[in-house]
């Protein structure tokens, strides 16, 4: 009795530590992921990034997001969760009508680990039902919550033959209570580089006006600079992605 409560107690042991290692090695950097590779960036010398936003669709952010993006003649990749697309449908319909794209980020933003894999695939099926009736043909991109993924969601997604697309780009600033734009700025030009995904929320609870003038100054300076925008799917035209 006692050995089976040592060899029980050493397994978990040896359970709990590769727990903890996949998830501080796999789970939360942007660059790694168990059974596939995720989309960090595009492999092009050619002054191109992606300007890409989370946890949307929202009248708040969105809608005077898509203003500013047809002003500046820009394309971008929207992440929006279920739950957003249902609450402002005509949002969603507008950012897909007008030529941007639309990405996966789960029914209800859900941290996406310890998850059954009927969870995880049913989440999937109900998201691309969102995306069918709003005439998205490509469902095939997905980007997990706070960037964790672990180890059945990449499973499944390679599976399903979907990409998983994460950022390498992803101003900390943003994060800030203060929320202070030209902070924000200066770390997005600063990790600029062709092929860079860049990392941004219309759907944080920062002051609409100073994200909108935030997305402004980037797009401009990033154009002074020679760059031009890619959606996602673009962007891997171009080359091989990482």
């Amino acid at each position: 009795m006692k050995k089976r409560w040592k060899y029980g107690g050493i397994a978990l042991l040896v359970l709990f530590a590769l727990n903890v290692f996949v998830f501080f090695v796999y789970n939360r950097p942007p660059d790694r992921a168990l059974f596939l590779d995720p989309i960090t960036h595009f492999e092009t010398d050619e002054k191109v990034v992606a300007l890409t936003f989370d946890d949307g669709p929202t009248k708040e952010w969105t809608l005077p997001l898509l203003d500013l993006l047809a002003k500046q003649d820009v394309k971008a990749t929207f992440f929006m969760t279920g739950d957003q697309i249902v609450e402002n449908r005509e949002v969603a319909q507008r950012l897909v009508e007008v030529g941007h794209q639309a990405g996966n980020h789960t029914l209800h933003h859900d941290r996406m680990i310890y998850k059954s894999p009927q969870y995880i695939k049913d989440d999937l099926r109900e998201m691309d039902g969102l995306f069918n009736e709003l005439g998205v043909e490509d469902t095939s991109l997905f980007r997990p919550p706070y960037g964790d993924k672990m180890v059945v969601l990449p499973l499944i997604l390679k599976r399903q033959e979907r990409k998983l697309v994460t950022w390498d780009i992803d101003p900390q600033e943003q994060y800030a209570p203060s929320y202070k734009g030209e902070l924000i700025v200066e770390q997005i030009m600063a990790d600029a580089h062709p092929g860079g995904i860049i990392l941004l929320h219309d759907g944080r609870r920062s002051d609409p006006s100073t994200f909108l003038k935030v997305v402004d100054e980037v797009i401009t300076k990033l154009k002074e600079q020679g760059y031009r925008f890619v959606t996602v799917s673009e962007g891997l035209q171009l080359g091989s992605a990482r």
